[in-house]
């Protein structure tokens, strides 16, 4: 006998509180490992004990006050990304100019190229310009001595200098390295704006590595010792033995934590994840080789590393529990278009919100790989996800899934098990554009592929919120100050217009279930919908507008279909739809039409939606244009 409805709104609440207690528990655990490394590394500079390094230079006179110093500036820095985060969360302006495009097709913001800027900016010259006369002064009277001595003093301190530099760096590195992260969630930190900015931090830190090792090497050259000597080849200390700890093993460590950190990156250029994920996968535990030998190298570059490495492990911890943890497959259906719908059983589905997705990984199919999907349908127990198997290869991870779920699909009847996925999750922020509707008079989704998945989460969020709190008129349609750009709640004085623009190169993308049953939504909800559809599969002919109605008669008021072979244009869309709804708005009495774009699919699809959004906002200055994107690449 089925469980009643009431017992199962019971256990998901039950679940909901569970799994907020442990986020609450999570989050102040992560937050109080930013000043717990702060004080820890403070008051152990100086201390000998449990120093494993070859060069304790944390213990060194002339070091102590360098660390110190070096980590007021470290996590002065991370106080003040905090608080520009808050800022741009909270207040529209700072928000909207963060997220400005660096130009008119790129998916990167200001925000990141800013602060990655910054970060650099901290690493190679703030550190360095506090330590320089200090170690300058600890080497000055050897400068004194010869008339080429100043040189080798130069290469020395620039070698001291490029060490704290590369120390810091790579304890920036590692901050966003973890998956799950409930300070980037607390602050509202975009995930795939994390992932690049990681990225590039990665390779910062291996640029500024080399930079260190060359000076490094230079500063000996001054001695006998050849290059491969000095890499590979132990040093003896003066009493003829090579002494751990006495400094002649620290080219050596240098040497080896530079070539696995040179591994880790190039394994990590995105050809080599995009077609070999395993090698990616795999190989990026390589950078805990980095750590050691950077550690056994110089203790010092372990000050930098503690947040992050502690941040990393919680999340390795909370990771490796999801693997124990298989969930199973309740429905499959293999849609007309080509496509697939799955729904997940799941603890971690009342967690999900609109425009979020979850890691997943099929046991069957390869039990390391995890890849990200957009989640299409949450309910209290289980999560519907849409894929498309790659088409023309049979060793791509999606059609691998495909084919598997092909063979084993749920039967109960045959008594057989069913698929089982191993989920994590869910990461990303909520769509702004489901949550804020209200505050919107036109919202646009412009999507390709398997990129509508979102978009009909986002889009089945504002039905269905829109319908239970039909009730609370106070709550639509809030005002936007021209001047402030605060929101201010009003009256529901206005139906809210979306519009759905979806291109798929597969036939049959209008019979799609998900979408179906959307519409059939849309039937007595003050959501005026206008659906697009474009075949690119074989452009020519279009398609009769009625073969996508829920039924066989008429689509319902409010809703406009269309459906074609052709490829759709953003710009001349919102020509033809937007513009019209905004200065009905304008001349109605709104001080400022406020329009959402959420754009997702391949990286050519965004850039030209990206570049007609710029176009629309060039001509249109009054009407302010939020947008989102969810990216492919990352």
């Amino acid at each position: 006998m089925p469980p009643s409805t009431s017992s199962s709104s019971a256990v998901a609440a039950r679940s909901k509180s569970v799994l907020s207690l442990l986020s609450l528990v999570f989050l102040v655990f992560s937050l109080a490992i930013y000043p717990a490394s702060w004080v820890f590394g403070h008051f152990y500079a100086g201390v000998k004990t449990g120093c494993f390094s070859d060069v304790c230079d944390h213990v060194k006179a002339n070091k102590i006050v360098v660390i110190r110093k070096n980590l007021a500036i470290f996590y002065s820095f991370l106080v003040f990304t905090a608080l520009v985060a808050i800022a741009a969360k909270y207040l529209r302006v700072v928000r909207r100019f963060t997220a400005l495009r660096i130009s008119k097709t790129s998916t990167v913001t200001l925000g990141e190229v800013a602060w990655f800027a910054l970060a650099v900016f901290v690493a190679a010259f703030a550190v360095p310009a506090t330590n320089w006369a200090y170690y300058y002064a600890q080497k000055e009277p050897q400068a004194a001595k010869g008339q080429w001595q100043w040189i080798h003093v130069i290469f020395e301190v620039l070698a001291w200098l490029s060490g704290d530099g590369a120390s810091v760096i790579y304890g920036l590195a590692l901050l966003p390295a973890a998956k799950y992260s409930a300070v980037n969630d607390l602050l509202g930190l975009p995930y795939t704006a994390v992932v690049r900015v990681h990225q590039w931090l990665g390779y910062a830190t291996l640029w500024y590595t080399l930079f260190h090792v060359s000076v490094g090497l230079l500063d000996e050259q001054w001695g006998a010792l050849s290059f491969f000597q000095l890499l590979f080849v132990p040093r003896k200390g003066r009493d003829g033995k090579t002494t751990w700890g006495q400094e002649n093993y620290l080219f050596v460590f240098g040497a080896w934590a530079t070539i696995a950190l040179i591994f880790v990156v190039l394994t990590s250029l995105s050809f080599v994840r995009r077609k070999a994920y395993n090698v990616f996968y795999i190989s990026h535990f390589a950078v805990i080789l980095f750590i050691l030998f950077s550690y056994f190298h110089a203790s010092m570059s372990i000050f930098y590393a503690i947040p992050g490495l502690a941040l990393w492990t919680l999340d390795g911890f909370i990771r490796l529990a999801s693997r124990f943890k298989a969930n199973v497959v309740t429905n499959y259906v293999k849609e007309e278009c080509g496509y697939r719908t799955v729904t997940v059983s799941t603890v971690r589905a009342v967690a999900c919100k609109p425009g979020q997705f979850l890691r997943v990984a099929v046991p069957a199919v390869n039990a390391l790989e995890y890849h990200p999907w957009s989640v299409l349908r949450a309910t209290s127990d289980s999560v519907t996800f849409l894929f498309a198997p790659e088409a023309g290869s049979d060793k791509q991870w999606t059609a691998k899934v495909g084919k598997y779920l092909d063979e084993h699909a749920v039967n109960p009847a045959d008594g057989s098990k069913p698929p089982r996925f191993l989920l994590q999750g869910p990461f990303g922020l909520p769509s702004r554009l489901a949550l804020e509707h209200s505050s919107y008079h036109s919202i646009v989704l412009y999507v390709g592929g398997t990129g509508v998945a979102p978009a009909l989460a986002i889009l089945q969020h504002i039905l269905d919120d829109r319908a239970s709190d039909a009730e609370n008129a106070d709550k639509y349609l809030a005002t936007v100050d021209a001047k402030t750009e605060t929101v201010t709640a009003g009256s529901r004085t206005a139906a809210l217009h979306v519009y759905l623009f979806w291109a798929a190169p597969a036939p049959g993308i209008e019979r799609l279930d998900a979408l179906q049953a959307l519409i059939r939504d849309v039937n007595g909800s003050d959501v005026q919908l206008t659906l697009h559809l474009y075949d690119t599969s074989r452009p020519g002919r279009d398609v009769e507008d009625h073969a996508i109605a829920p039924t066989t008669t008429p689509a319902q008021p409010g809703l406009a279909i269309h459906a074609t072979r052709a490829r759709p244009h953003l710009r001349a869309l919102m020509n033809r739809h937007v513009v019209e709804k905004v200065v009905a708005a304008q001349e109605a009495g709104a001080q400022s039409a406020r329009v959402g774009v959420f754009v997702c699919g391949p990286e050519r699809f965004m850039e030209d939606a990206l570049a007609s959004v710029a176009s629309f906002q060039g001509e249109y200055r009054k009407v302010q244009v939020e947008t989102e994107v969810e990216s492919y690449a990352l």
